[in-house]
């Protein structure tokens, strides 16, 4: 969920595939694209864009667009917004049945919402809107979401909700879907821990759940444990350290499972059963990883074979 292939261009265009989809992005210097020298095609011609900039205050610009005819022209149209635009990101798939109008409109709809609940940028979008997406073409879009913020999380533009729940929360439409109620959390103050190793700690917990409400959290003076109840399935162990201030996180599973470089094997002197996939939380910011990481474990487990 977090391996990407990325392919460098001598003409400073990067193109950023997630492997396991048929998505596609290209970050394209803004100079290129004007110029049309930038030597890139998309997949198909069916692209939700992002340009980036700062106005004449130097403040940090988005825009969000959508485009039915490629890149060829829709994302430098936007001279009247006076921003200096620096580059453009560019959303498509290689799958030529998954994008069409209703669905790049209704991507385009949510970023720019999300834009504007970052509260960091200058928002130059104008009105969007979903609506003509049917209820299947937004589950499809919505899966896709994760893997765009992500992307844009890596080119340095960070659109993620602040809390680890608040993306599915915000995939949510509050007018069809039932209401939320949120899972209770655990009280980590027996492990006397630092405030902000206690909060990872609580994140971890809810974004474990969210994945599954059926999960318990289980709290010992030593460490913490995700798993099924009833049965010997853990997700993850979870031991903090006050001394270098960070967790070790033992998933399910091998490390081939995650392939990705920031899960490595656990050490030969820690016997946690088949949780053999070591991680570690050293900042806030490794948390979006355990997300992803705990996401793959649940998958792999499969829950329903777990049933008696």
């Amino acid at each position: 969920m977090t391996s990407f292939t990325v392919s460098y261009r001598q003409s400073r265009c990067i193109v950023v595939t997630p492997k396991g989809t048929s998505f596609r992005f290209y970050r394209i210097p803004y100079q290129l694209l004007e110029s049309n020298k930038h030597g890139e095609k998309p997949d198909s011609d069916f692209v939700v864009y992002l340009l980036r900039g700062k106005d004449a205050e130097g403040s940090d610009c988005l825009y969000v667009g959508t485009s039915t005819n490629g890149i060829d022209s829709r994302p430098t149209s936007h001279g009247d917004k006076d921003v200096l635009w620096e580059d453009c990101i560019v959303f498509t798939s290689f799958d030529s049945t998954f994008l069409n109008d209703s669905k790049i409109r209704y991507i385009e709809d949510r970023l720019r919402r999300l834009i504007d609940g970052a509260g960091r940028f200058v928002n130059k979008t104008r009105s969007t809107t979903g609506k003509a997406a049917n209820e299947d073409e937004k589950e499809e879009c919505d899966r896709a979401l994760p893997y765009i913020l992500d992307v844009y999380d890596m080119m340095g533009t960070d659109l993620h909700p602040k809390s680890a729940s608040g993306l599915g929360a915000f995939l949510m439409d509050e007018t069809s879907q039932p209401e939320r109620r949120e899972a209770p959390i655990s009280d980590y103050s027996r492990l006397k821990l630092p405030v902000e190793m206690e909060e990872w700690l609580k994140v971890a917990e809810s974004s474990t759940k969210d994945l599954d409400p059926a999960i318990v959290a289980n709290v010992t003076s030593t460490y913490v444990s995700f798993k099924y109840p009833g049965v010997s399935k853990t997700v993850a162990y979870c031991y903090p350290s006050k001394r270098d201030r960070r967790i070790r996180v033992l998933f399910q599973g091998a490390p081939e499972w995650y392939d990705d470089p920031k899960v490595t094997r656990r050490p030969d002197n820690m016997h946690n059963g088949d949780c053999k996939a070591l991680f570690y939380i050293s900042c806030s910011g490794d948390l979006k990883y355990y997300r992803l990481f705990a996401e793959i474990a649940v998958q792999r487990l499969g829950r329903r074979r777990f049933r008696r």
